[in-house]
């Protein structure tokens, strides 16, 4: 497990080799299209469908927490609790392409983790998370907050407590890239990543389809 650790702090993601069963997944599935509550969260154009605390409204899903709970404290041999866990569901943004810039973000400057389990098969077209690799690192991160890229001084002064690196400039982000390619994770259903969200990272735009997927946060260590 400590290797995992390594693997994670080197590498920003790691895929499990075990995946939830496909039954399963659409199980969940159903739960996400059939929820009806006023404390659903819509964004991106509505294109984008959120439900917080799944793990409160769904026995599957809080077997999901359970599970991943005890994963993580396996990796870092503590024990480790997830605060909530988000069930999330994308459709195509609308035809305006309004909802395709501003998307790119870290979480946290220290270390973040989050367990993405997908429950539908995840391709290009369908909005797949995107990650820029080693963009975690301490030092890349320090470099960063020297140059203003991710920490300003008029964040000290906004009354709803965002930073900027949570929010980061689309023309910083495409001129990294030419550097250092991002890694969109295509992967079939089932599928469970372990990621640092320290990186710089964004659910790319679903134009096509749709994707589902839970994820566990947890606080930063």
């Amino acid at each position: 497990m400590n290797n995992l650790k390594s693997v994670i702090d080197r590498d920003t993601a790691i895929t499990l080799n075990q995946k939830y069963p496909k039954k399963l997944c659409n199980e969940i599935i159903s739960f996400i299209d059939n929820y009806q509550s006023e404390d659903t969260e819509m964004n991106y154009g509505n294109s984008e469908i959120r439900i917080w605390d799944a793990h409160k409204k769904n026995k599957l899903i809080l077997d999901f927490k359970i599970k991943s709970d005890t994963l993580l404290s396996n990796i870092y041999n503590k024990k480790i609790e997830s605060y909530t866990i988000l069930a999330l569901k994308n459709v195509p943004i609308p035809s305006d392409g309004k909802q395709i810039k501003g998307r790119w973000h870290m979480d946290s400057l220290r270390k973040q983790i989050k367990i993405f389990t997908f429950l539908s098969d995840i391709e290009v077209e369908n909005g797949p998370f995107e990650y820029i690799p080693k963009t975690n690192s301490y030092f890349f991160k320090m470099k960063q907050i020297l140059k203003g890229e991710y920490f300003s001084i008029k964040d000290f002064y906004r009354s709803d407590g965002v930073r900027k690196y949570q929010n980061i400039d689309d023309v910083f982000v495409d001129n990294l890239l030419k550097k250092n390619p991002s890694v969109k994770y295509i992967c079939e259903s089932g599928t469970t990543a372990i990621v640092d969200t320290s990186s710089l990272h964004r659910a790319s735009p679903c134009v096509k389809g749709s994707r589902y997927y839970l994820c566990a946060y947890y606080n930063f260590f």
